[in-house]
């Protein structure tokens, strides 16, 4: 028992000693300085890392790391302390005063040694994590293939939130004229929702190699404007641009990035899509015209919403028409409030500027959805004024072509429409709704083989307009193509913003097939 007894004490003891040190040698305080500085690193990285392009394996590998240095920090700071005069080896308990405490040659060894092995074994698992990360890309992409994004409004004032989509907008629009780059659409990059994607999977979903992104501010008459060129496939920057400049530089900045990146690629921009682009010299016009186009955008998805939310037999069967008839359903709702207030500021930029045909085309499509909100026939006089006023100003303005093919179309004047719809097509191929206005013009002409194929071509050009597979399933289901009109909503339940709409087209398609084991499935 007694023997026992002074086992426990020399137990005690030598705790009791260690616990000394430790307070004496402050190495508990060199500990918990070291973990809070680790944390708020981490925490700093977790935020940064995505925003700088880094591979989603690098915060495991910090994480390690910050594990693998602790017992080395501990280490160090047990046998040596910083002081005013530098590094020293820590005093034993009972030093002696004046006794030499700086480092000799076998503590840089020492440190040299700890260096080198941190060193190897943080390399050796940042291969490790990095050999067994998932691609960030698993399937091929274009080299010359790139997506424009939403830029981060930075401003203190929300209303300039219309600058982050107005400004990547017109920048994509100049990036589609360098010969050989395929832009991914603006409906694709602009309604991707990002929250939870890396940039290899924000590339592989919009089918890119590289992405545009960045950041605006606006303080009075100057902006601030940040663009990053990234590699989707190696996840890492591929350039950065920086523009500190006055308001009315904003189309030279345009100029400046579309051509950074097209040389980036070794691909040329086309002199003709430079300073012809600029749509007003009237830099206060183009604000209004900015702010008046990303309300008229919010409608569209609003109404898009609701479209896709309806589930019944009828309405799959007229899904076109669902378009054409929102007056009735939404005329409380903030689409008919958004078009209200898009048609008030494309007037302000016309009115700033009588000569920007460009905003005359976009009052004149505003009008029209204002009155599909809420009709009234005056709407529409004033938007057909509106129309002609644009292509007057601009002839060879596609949206003007566009604006007045939907407004012939929507008013009856279908053969007028398909002329309008065929001088877009003639000024841009590249116009999804052009070509999508056309196929329902050529529908109600009943020309069905060339309806069918402008709206395919539609789909081709704009995958991501839900707009088209519904109007597409819809004119199937109407000729009484069931099995096409199947493969047409199957093709749109897959969208990953496909709603209740969707599931309904496909189970009405299957019902009218006799599957009815698939119809009750895709029902539910």
């Amino acid at each position: 028992m007694t023997e026992s007894n002074g086992t426990e004490r020399a137990i005690n003891h030598s705790f009791q000693h260690f616990w000394h040190e430790l307070r004496r040698r402050r190495v508990l305080h060199a500990v918990g300085l070291y973990l809070a500085g680790c944390w708020v690193l981490l925490q700093v990285f977790d935020i940064a890392a995505p925003e700088v392009g880094m591979p989603p394996w690098t915060m495991a590998l910090l994480v390690w790391a910050v594990i693998l240095l602790l017992p080395v920090a501990t280490a160090i700071s047990w046998f040596y302390d910083i002081t005013p005069d530098g590094i020293m080896r820590t005093p034993p308990a009972a030093s002696r005063k004046g006794q030499d405490l700086s480092l000799h040659l076998r503590d840089y060894l020492v440190i040299v040694l700890l260096t080198v092995f941190v060193i190897a074994m943080v390399a050796s698992l940042a291969g490790l994590l990095r050999s067994d990360a998932p691609p960030l890309v698993d399937r091929a992409v274009p080299d010359h293939s790139i997506a424009v994004l939403p830029f981060a409004n930075l401003g203190d004032r929300t209303e300039n939130e219309h600058l982050a989509t107005g400004l990547p907008e017109d920048i994509l629009h100049r990036l589609a004229a360098v010969e050989g780059l395929q832009v991914a659409s603006r409906t694709a990059a602009f309604e991707l929702d990002r929250r939870d994607l890396n940039i290899g999977q924000i590339g592989q979903r919009l089918g890119v190699r590289y992405v545009l992104e960045g950041s605006v501010r606006r303080q009075d008459k100057r902006l601030r404007i940040v663009a990053q060129l990234i590699d989707t496939v190696e996840g890492f920057h591929v350039k950065s641009l920086s523009y500190d400049r006055e308001m009315r530089d904003l189309f030279g900045i345009y100029d400046e990035i579309a051509g950074a990146v097209a040389e980036e690629l070794q691909l040329t921009l086309a002199p003709e899509s430079r300073r012809a682009a600029v749509p007003t010299e009237d830099i206060q016009a183009y604000d209004y015209f900015l702010q008046a186009r990303s309300m008229l955008e919010t409608g569209k998805q609003d109404y898009g919403a609701y479209l896709r939310s309806q589930a019944s037999e009828e309405r799959v069967a007229q899904a076109n028409s669902q378009f054409e008839q929102a007056g009735d359903l939404l005329s409380a709702s903030v689409g008919a409030e958004s078009a209200a207030n898009a048609a008030r500021f494309f007037a302000s930029a016309s009115d700033q500027d009588p000569e920007f045909a460009a905003a005359w085309a976009g009052q004149c499509q505003a009008l029209m959805d204002w009155h599909y909100y809420q009709p009234d026939a005056r709407k529409l006089e004033r938007a057909e004024a509106s129309c002609r006023r644009a292509l007057e100003l601009d002839p060879d303005l596609v949206a003007g072509r566009v604006a007045l093919g939907d407004l012939y179309r929507k008013t009856g004047w279908t053969e007028r429409a398909i002329d309008e719809y065929r001088a877009a097509l003639r000024g841009d191929r590249n116009r999804a709704d052009a070509w999508l206005g056309l196929g329902e013009a050529l529908a109600v002409l009943e020309d069905d083989e060339a309806a069918e194929r402008a709206m395919h071509t539609a789909i081709t050009l704009d995958p991501d307009d839900l707009r088209a597979y519904y109007t597409l399933g819809a004119f199937l289901f109407h000729h009484g193509r069931y099995a096409d009109a199947a493969s047409v909503y199957r093709q749109l339940a897959r969208h990953p913003a496909a709603g209740a709409g969707a599931h309904e087209g496909l189970g009405t398609a299957y019902f009218m097939l006799g599957e009815f084991g698939q119809a009750a499935e895709a029902y539910r």
